[in-house]
């Protein structure tokens, strides 16, 4: 009796399909879309630098969900140093005493998006600022309870880094030039000038025959009496 080939061609034949499934098989992976980010303290930006001097809109997005308290605004750093230019600053929520942290004392509505920080103070003169001065601007809902450090117990809390200098100063150079006027004789202004002297020199030439003709006119005179 002949052995069956039957059973090893149909075995030959799946293990084909099954190599070229395989080969034909590729496997895709999506990337992670990049996308900005909308959401916090939008201005000052992570690292800005906020020159003093005017009016500078610090600005968040989204509020926070209401119904939310007011919110507040508190500054860190070495606030000594600005302190002229912090709106009726009080001690930061959570601080009997605390040098390096100030809270801005103003009322700003929940549904909020920006708060105009005015820079000018009269007395910007007093300030001392170096150049880039690093601090922390923390935003947040006012609503804790004593001794609550907003960073941690508030219960929704922005915050960024960013830099305080003093404004660029620029100098203007003005240079004045000054034009000397010179004064051009032209060839026929000459030439009049010559014709002149021409004619006078002719009539001085008359006046000098017409002298000598009565001289002469004298001289026979003088000689006919004496004769």
């Amino acid at each position: 009796m002949k052995p069956s080939l039957t059973f090893p061609i149909v075995t030959a034949l799946l293990l084909s399909s099954l190599t070229l499934a395989q080969d034909t098989t590729t496997t895709t992976t999506t990337e992670p879309s990049e996308t900005s980010t909308t959401t916090g303290i939008l201005r000052p930006s992570a690292g800005e630098t906020v020159t003093y001097g005017s009016f500078y809109t610090i600005s968040w997005s989204p509020p926070p969900p209401s119904p939310a308290g007011p919110l507040a605004l508190e500054i860190k750093g070495d606030t000594a140093d600005i302190h002229w230019i912090l709106p009726n600053w009080t001690s930061c929520d959570g601080w009997m005493l605390n040098t390096q942290c100030k809270k801005f004392d103003v009322d700003i509505p929940a549904g909020s998006t920006s708060f105009v920080w005015n820079m000018t103070d009269p007395e910007i003169y007093s300030i001392y600022v170096g150049d880039g001065e690093p601090y922390r601007l923390g935003l947040y809902v006012d609503n804790l309870g004593r001794g609550a450090f907003p960073d941690t117990h508030a219960e929704w809390y922005w915050d960024v880094a960013f830099t305080v200098a003093e404004p660029v100063t620029t100098t203007t150079t003005t240079s004045t030039t000054t034009s000397t006027a010179t004064a051009t004789t032209t060839d026929s202004e000459i030439e009049g000038a010559t014709e002149t002297d021409t004619a006078t020199d002719g009539a001085g030439s008359l006046r000098g025959s017409a002298g000598g003709n009565v001289l002469i006119v004298s001289v026979l005179l003088m000689l006919g009496l004496l004769v």
